[in-house]
């Protein structure tokens, strides 16, 4: 149980840092951009 749980959460800690890079990625392209066209 204990290994499973912490099994579970080493997969919830790699998702979520994961979907936070991907989100930072995601929203600098279009900042950069606007900061480019002005």
């Amino acid at each position: 149980m204990v290994a499973h749980s912490t099994r579970w959460n080493i997969r919830l800690r790699s998702y979520a840092t994961r979907s936070c890079t991907l989100w930072r990625y995601a929203h600098a392209l279009p900042v950069h951009g606007v900061v480019r066209t002005a």
